[in-house]
C-alpha cells in the first residue's frame, strides 16, 4: 500500500502526451495520491525493468505508445513482453491509429488485459483508470493497510526529527528531552518497560518498541518546538506537526474499529456510532497522510540545513 501511483511509460516523444500526463497527475492528486512517472524513450531496458517488477512490483500501470521510433519494436510487441513478465499489471496501449486497429494488434499478439485508446482519448482513459484504482483503495482493508504502512513510515521520520533536534540542543535541553521521553514511557508501561529501563542514550530510546506512535509524536513535537527559536524556518512545519495526532494517529486507530457492509448502493464503511466514512473522508485521510509525510521530510531538511548553518 502506497500513497504514490507509479507509472512506467514507453514514449519517445513525451511532449506530445503532456496533456494526458497532467490530467493523470491532477486526478491522482484529487484523490490524495501522487504520480511517480518512469518514462522510457525506447524498449532497450525492458528486460531489466521486467526483472525489477518481478522482484519489487513497483509499477501500478504500464502505458505504451505504438510507435517508439526507428529501430525499436512496435508497442504491441512491447506490450506482449510486458504481459509475459509483469504478471497482471494493467497496460494501456495507445496510438494515433483507430482503437479497433489497436485491438486487432493486441489480439494478434494474444495479449490479455490490455486497454486500448487513440491518442486523443488517452487522457480520459487514464482518468477513468484512476477511478477504478481509487475504488479498490476505498475498500476498508486497503485503507487500513495504507494507514498502517504510512504511519510506520511516519514513525521513522519522527525518530529522525528527534535526532536532528537533539543534536542542536545544549546539554540541559538534551537532558530534559530524555527525561520527558522516560516519563511518557513510564506512563504507558507495557511489556517493553523492563528492556527500556536498561537504555542509556537517546539512540537506544528512539529504537525501543516502548515508544509507540503517540509517544513519538509528543516527543517530536517537544523536540522540534525546543529548537524552533534557534531555527525559525521550522515553525511553519511545527504548526502542521501539531495537527498530526488528530489528522493521522486518531483516524488510523479508528480504522481498526469500524466495519464495512454491503448496501444497495455498494460498500458502506461505518463507525460504531453509525456515522459513515465516505469516499470524500477516505480521500481526506490519504491527503492528510501525504501532507504529513512531506512535512516530516521538509522539517528534516530544514533542521539539517540549520545545523550546517
Amino acid at each position: 500500500m502506497r500513497l504514490d501511483f507509479k507509472v512506467l511509460w514507453f514514449e519517445n516523444q513525451m511532449d506530445g502526451v503532456q496533456h494526458a500526463v497532467r490530467g493523470l497527475r491532477h486526478e491522482l492528486i484529487r484523490h490524495g495520491l501522487s504520480l511517480e512517472l518512469d518514462q522510457q524513450a525506447d524498449a532497450s531496458r525492458l528486460e531489466e525493468l521486467s526483472r525489477h517488477q518481478e522482484m519489487f512490483h513497483d509499477y501500478d500501470l504500464v502505458v505504451v505508445d505504438w510507435d517508439l521510433g526507428e529501430g525499436q519494436p512496435k508497442g504491441d510487441e512491447v506490450a506482449r513482453q510486458i504481459r509475459n513478465s509483469f504478471g497482471f499489471t494493467d497496460i494501456i496501449f495507445y496510438s494515433g491509429k483507430a482503437t479497433d486497429s489497436l485491438r486487432d494488434m493486441v489480439k494478434k499478439q494474444a495479449i490479455d488485459g490490455v486497454y486500448c485508446a487513440r491518442r486523443p482519448e488517452l487522457r480520459s482513459k487514464l482518468i477513468e483508470h484512476v477511478a477504478h484504482v481509487v475504488e479498490r483503495l476505498s475498500r476498508l482493508e486497503a485503507m487500513r493497510g495504507l494507514a498502517v504502512v504510512s504511519a510506520g513510515r511516519a514513525d521513522d521520520l519522527m525518530r529522525d526529527l528527534v535526532r536532528l533536534a537533539h543534536d542542536r540542543m545544549d546539554h540541559e535541553s538534551k537532558t530534559g528531552l530524555i527525561a520527558n521521553i522516560d516519563k511518557r514511557v513510564a506512563g504507558a508501561a507495557g511489556s517493553h518497560a523492563k528492556a527500556y529501563s536498561k537504555l542509556t542514550d537517546i539512540e537506544g530510546r528512539l529504537g525501543s518498541r516502548a515508544l509507540n506512535s503517540a509517544i513519538l509524536y509528543e516527543t517530536a513535537l517537544l523536540a522540534v518546538g525546543g529548537v524552533s527559536d534557534a531555527v525559525p524556518a521550522c515553525k511553519p512545519g511545527l504548526e502542521v506537526l501539531q495537527t498530526y495526532l488528530v489528522e493521522v494517529i486518531q483516524p488510523r486507530n479508528a480504522l481498526g474499529h469500524i466495519v464495512e457492509t454491503r448496501d444497495v448502493d455498494g460498500w458502506v464503511i461505518s463507525y460504531a456510532n453509525g456515522r459513515h466514512l465516505t469516499k470524500d473522508g477516505l480521500t481526506k485521510m490519504r491527503k492528510d497522510l501525504a501532507r504529513h509525510l512531506d512535512n516530516f521530510s521538509n522539517l528534516a531538511n530544514v533542521l539539517t540545513a540549520g545545523g550546517e548553518a
